[in-house]
């Protein structure tokens, strides 16, 4: 068996404690809305409760897993991943209680994005960052599908962005839009992948569903998921999200 990469065995595990730059900002906040979607982009993936993939993704870190429940095991794969982020970012986390560095991870992440975009950082505070970026991030995307930004307020700016992008895949794998709404299109689009994925990997998908498929993709061949497009469009999740807590 492969040996899965960090962000992939992460993902794989559990897709709504990875420390990307969209959970580091939805992490503890409550009036985080979730994607039209939600499942494809949200926290109730497909692994949150597969205590095989869970259990591998704590042994990967050097968490002990004996006589300790799922949840335990999430509570403590989330923190160490935290802790790890913080560690790439340069933060130190001595004597700093979870919260605080969360906090200094969110403030790091956005600053970066926000530099990636061309946003002016000086003088502003996290929130204030995270708001230009998600703007400066949708209109962006909006852009590049030719989607017009005239007169229409964030929002509705981001769900039409992810809609068209939804129909877009779609129609490249050859699936008919026609009398679907977006759930659903969303939905064939991911089972869609998922088998083709699984046919260029050698897998063998009869009788297998689509959740069985990408278990197996994940546990056998982790390290070619992210290549694969398995995973969702993390600029998709940070659409949806409100301006985190202080």
């Amino acid at each position: 068996m492969k040996r899965m990469s960090n962000v992939t065995l992460l993902a794989a595990a559990l897709f709504f404690v990875s420390i990307g730059s969209v959970q580091v900002f939805a992490a503890n906040n409550e009036n985080a809305n979730p994607s039209p979607v939600h499942g494809q982009f949200g926290h109730k993936g497909h692994f949150e409760q597969d205590p095989e993939l869970i259990k591998k993704e704590a042994a990967h870190l050097g968490i002990q897993t004996d006589g300790k429940d799922t949840k335990s095991l999430i509570k403590e794969i989330r923190e160490a991943r935290i802790k790890k982020k913080a560690e790439s970012l340069g933060i130190d986390t001595k004597g700093k209680d979870m919260q605080t560095i969360m906090n200094e991870v969110r403030h790091s992440v956005i600053n970066q994005k926000a530099k990636e975009l061309g946003i002016k950082t000086e003088n502003k505070d996290t929130q204030t960052l995270f708001t230009e970026v998600r703007e400066a991030m949708i209109k962006k995307d909006a852009k590049e599908l030719g989607i017009s930004t005239e007169g229409k307020n964030l929002q509705n700016l981001a769900k039409e962005v992810f809609e068209t992008r939804v129909k877009k895949d779609a129609q490249d794998l050859g699936i008919s839009i026609n009398n679907k709404n977006i759930r659903e299109l969303a939905h064939e689009v991911r089972e869609k992948r998922i088998v083709q994925a699984a046919k260029e990997l050698g897998i063998n998908t009869q009788g297998k569903t689509t959740h069985e498929i990408f278990k197996e993709i994940m546990l056998n061949h982790g390290d070619k998921v992210e290549e694969l497009k398995l995973f969702p469009n993390q600029n998709m999740k940070f659409y949806f999200l409100d301006k985190p807590k202080k």
